[in-house]
Parts: structure tokens; sequence; C-alpha cells
């Protein structure tokens, strides 16, 4: 099982300025290729301290040559906000900066909260459809030339993206999965599936990878055979103390997500408020990996041998940078010779 993590952006209210935010990012970034982790993925947010990376092409062009961890995710872009062809020249151009490392997850995400800050459609129907087109648009453009498309929501007139993409036929395209139908189609048609199970039980995420690998058997990938990865959020405690705090923190955070969820917020200077869950922290607890080295090393056990190809740690969640380094000093120690 491969390890990669997520630079999640998070910047909580604990008394320092945001301009700390990049360098603490950058300090995750290094710590993590001098461990040897596999991946580094990045998602789009924006107008918020939940999660500040508006632009994950621009992150991981930056980190390129700062690293050598081999896969490079921007998963997910928020396609239905983007002009597909100026997207796709985007991509071409980090490609080449990455020296081939840039996978991408073109997706239709993120929250009401963004999209009508951006004065777009939020609603599911509107954003399927719009997403559907512009990503046919996006993998016409970064495999043909001379593209010429007319749709209801996108257009082009004989385009051809400079320079091309260096990868072939285009970089690695991850697509988000919550549903079984979307994971077995995304997998047939040749694409590595992302998912996560916050709040959800293990065997909702194993019901996903039997639904993908049925869609594996039928795949007409262009790369080699499609991936599953999982994310989750993960933190190995120096004792149970320590898990009891970060359990509480990640609490806290996930309060912040529903209130993004459900658009039942007053924003105020980019910082998300909190908003009352139906969901205990015990009942959280359980779909978390914070706790100490035995009970991490346990539950990441039980997903290698479920067989899923890639698991993605999201470690950045509310704990100070220094705990949040010493919790994957603790997790290349202990842990990852296991998974390796």
């Amino acid at each position: 099982m491969q390890i990669g993590i997520e630079l999640g952006g998070y910047w909580p209210t604990h008394g320092e300025h945001i301009n700390n935010l990049v360098p603490e990012m950058l300090k995750v970034v290094s710590k993590v290729d001098h461990l040897g982790f596999d991946a580094i993925v990045v998602g789009e947010h924006h107008f918020m301290d939940y999660g500040a990376t508006p632009s994950p092409l621009a992150i991981l062009s930056h980190i390129a040559p700062l690293v050598s961890v081999r896969r490079l995710v921007a998963a997910i872009l928020m396609l239905p906000v983007h002009d597909s062809a100026i997207l796709a020249g985007d991509i071409a151009l980090v490609d080449h900066l990455t020296k081939g490392r840039l996978e991408i997850g073109p997706g239709r995400g993120g929250a009401p909260y963004e999209f009508e800050r951006m004065c777009q459609p939020s609603d599911v129907e509107s954003l399927r459809e719009i997403y559907d087109e512009k990503f046919l648009l996006l993998r016409k453009l970064l495999t043909e030339c001379n593209v010429t498309f007319k749709g209801r929501h996108c257009a082009t007139d004989n385009v051809t993206i400079m320079p091309p993409v260096l990868q072939k036929p285009h970089p690695p395209i991850w697509q988000t999965c919550q549903r079984n139908e979307a994971a077995y189609h995304s997998a047939k048609n040749g694409y590595h599936v992302f998912t996560s199970s916050l709040r959800r039980p293990m065997s909702y995420v194993q019901s996903l990878l039997d639904a993908f690998r049925e869609g594996v058997k039928e795949s007409v990938s262009p790369h080699a055979r499609p991936e599953f990865a999982h994310l989750q959020w993960l933190y190995v405690a120096k004792d149970d103390a320590d898990a009891e705090q970060k359990l509480r923190i990640a609490y806290e955070k996930q309060k912040k997500f529903w209130a993004i969820f459900n658009n039942t917020l007053i924003v105020d200077n980019g910082r998300i408020p909190t908003a009352e869950m139906p969901v205990t922290l015990d009942e959280l607890a359980k779909g978390l990996v914070i706790g100490t080295r035995a009970y991490v090393e346990d539950r990441l056990i039980e997903m290698m041998e479920m067989g899923i190809d890639l698991m993605v740690m999201k470690t950045g969640f509310g704990a100070s940078n220094a705990d949040e380094l010493a919790s994957l000093e603790r997790f290349a120690e202990y842990i990852h010779p296991l998974l390796k």
C-alpha cells in the first residue's frame, strides 16, 4: 500500500499570523519527502481558512523541484468554475514543470458556499451537467489538436494547447466517488478512484472497492491498471491524553465542514464558524484514525489487507505544526515499515 499526504491548507485560530500558513505547509512537504512518502495531494478550495489552497497546480509546480515524491496529485480541481481550455493549458505546463509527475482529479466539488460566492450554480443537477460537458472538452484538449467544440456551457474554436502535455495521452486522472456505481464506471473508463469514509464504517469503503474492482475487469485504461485511493484523517499520538486532545480538535474542524456543507454560516474575514452536528465526538472518532501507535497500526493493516492502493493521510486538521510533524515521525518510525 502506497502512502500519501493531503496538504489541506487549514489555518485554525491558534494565535499565530496566517502568513505562517504556507511556510508550515512547506515544512510538511519537506518532512514527507524526507520520510519517503509516495504522493502529495492538494485539493482546490476558495475563500476560507478551512482549506486555503485556491490553486493546487501552483502549489505543486512550486514544490516539484524541492521534492523527489513521485506522485503530485491536484485533486480535486473544481472543474465547473474553470474554462476548460485555460485549465488544459495550465495542466500541460505543470506537467512539464513537475517532469511528468503530475496527476489530476477534475471534480464537481466543492461546497455551495464556494460556488455561491463565485455567482455560479450550486445545485447538484446543474453542477453535474456543467461538469460532464467541461470534462469532455478537457479530455479532448489534452489529447487532440485543433479542437472545435460547442456545448451549452463551454465552447472552443480550433484550439491547440501549447505546450502539449508531457505524459501521453495525458496525466493520470482521478475521479472522486462516493457511490458504488460511480466507482464502477470510473474504473471501467480507466480512471483512478479516490474516496473517503468519514462518519462511515470501513464496510462502506469495501463496497466501493468491490465495485471498483468490477470496473477494472472491463477497464480500457490508457495507463496502467486503475488504482483505488482512500483519504483518511490520521494522527499517531504520543499517549492517550494526546489522542483525546487531537480527537477534540478534529471534531471542531468537522463542525466547520458541517457549516460549509449545509451553507448555514456567516463568514467574517474568511474564517469559517462551526455548526452543531447530529454526530457525537465518539461517533465521529470511529471514522478517524487518531490514536496511539498500536491503534493506528491495526487500522492501517486492515486497509492494507483490503487491497487499498494508496492511503492518503489527512494530518492537517488543526493540531499545531510541531505536533503534526511529530506524528509523521512516529508514523515513519513504527508504522510505515510494516506497510512497505
